[in-house]
């Protein structure tokens, strides 16, 4: 049997070595320089879905070329236009799917719910540990509260915090900001995306995935337009690659994106990096985390924290919240939002 390439269908071969692995013979075609080895039937094929989008640059159907673990590699056969399209894992695709359970009320609890939002508001207004959080009960109210127990209140209380504010109607303004930073769980690297209001510094969304792909970058936005209910007129966003493919293969998300050239011009990208930093040194803090589920846990509550309970001198001592037309909080802040 006459062995012919998979892409061009010719018989003018070269031999190019043994895969290391399988100890197959690997074969290199010298027309189209396509490489492939004896009885693998998906490399080097061409694959054609019907789903696969149009080359922005031509309007040809795109054709998948690479096939990988978290990726495809499309080309454009007429211009030769390339991009990627990434695939996350199943188990990161939504952190709601592993956030679905937790305390919902103060119902059945040993203490009051004046000492539960304590100890939540010590932790992440003041950044106390769960063990000083215990020092500072027994000192100064002579309660004897164990600090795991702290610690578990943190967790099991996110559920409700998320479902209490997720209803709520905002006024955002149409310019968004996007961006991503790494966070360490169990030292492995996770990527967090975020998506941010640039009139009220208001977090909209935020995505946590392990890997560094567009999905994530679509996947918030996606978040984000459905927790606005409109799309941005603007996206801003740094000139990081990923974007830029998320633009080619999901162009109608916003309207116009933009990408900053420097930190120095007018429309730049200056709060969500300023942002970062503020979440970076309070988890900083938290020396670490050690489960997917615990990051998800502290984020959803740090994220009600900085919208609606962390006041910003830039918007004259008011909370983002406050600014996009949430009523403003009462002194006692952390118990008037949770009365009921």
């Amino acid at each position: 049997m006459k062995i012919k390439c998979p892409r061009c269908n010719k018989s003018y071969l070269h031999k190019f070595g043994k895969d290391q692995k399988t100890g197959k013979q690997k074969y290199q075609c010298q027309s189209c320089k396509r490489q492939f080895k004896v009885g693998d039937k998906t490399y080097g094929q061409i694959i054609k879905h019907p789903w696969l989008p149009q080359c922005p640059k031509c309007g040809k159907r795109m054709e998948v070329y690479k096939w990988r673990r978290h990726f495809k590699r499309l080309r454009c056969k007429r211009c030769n236009y390339k991009f990627n399209i990434y695939t996350i894992p199943e188990e990161v695709l939504d952190y709601i799917s592993r956030f679905s359970f937790g305390k919902t009320n103060f119902l059945r609890m040993r203490h009051t719910k004046e000492i539960v939002l304590r100890a939540i508001r010590l932790c992440y207004e003041f950044g106390l540990s769960s063990r000083d959080i215990s020092k500072n009960f027994s000192l100064e109210l002579g309660l004897h509260i164990s600090n795991v127990t702290i610690y578990q209140w943190c967790k099991k209380f996110a559920l409700l915090f998320r479902r209490h504010v997720e209803n709520v109607k905002l006024q955002l303004s149409k310019t968004w900001h996007i961006d991503e930073t790494v966070i360490k769980i169990a030292g492995k690297k996770h990527w967090i995306y975020v998506v941010l209001c640039h009139k009220s510094r208001f977090v909209i969304a935020w995505y946590l995935s392990k890997s560094h792909t567009t999905d994530g970058a679509i996947k918030v936005l996606q978040l984000a337009i459905k927790r606005a209910g409109f799309r941005p007129n603007r996206v801003v966003s740094d000139r990081h690659p990923l974007y830029k493919e998320m633009l080619n293969f999901k162009p109608k998300l916003s309207k116009k994106h933009v990408f900053v050239e420097m930190y120095s011009d007018k429309l730049n990208n200056n709060l969500i990096e300023r942002f970062f930093g503020t979440l970076k040194s309070r988890c900083k803090r938290a020396r670490g985390f050690k489960s997917f589920y615990s990051v998800c846990c502290f984020l959803t509550i740090y994220f009600v924290y900085y919208n609606y309970f962390r006041a910003h001198s830039s918007l004259q001592y008011r909370t983002p919240a406050e600014v996009v037309g949430f009523k403003p909080i009462l002194p006692d802040r952390w118990v008037s939002v949770f009365s009921f």
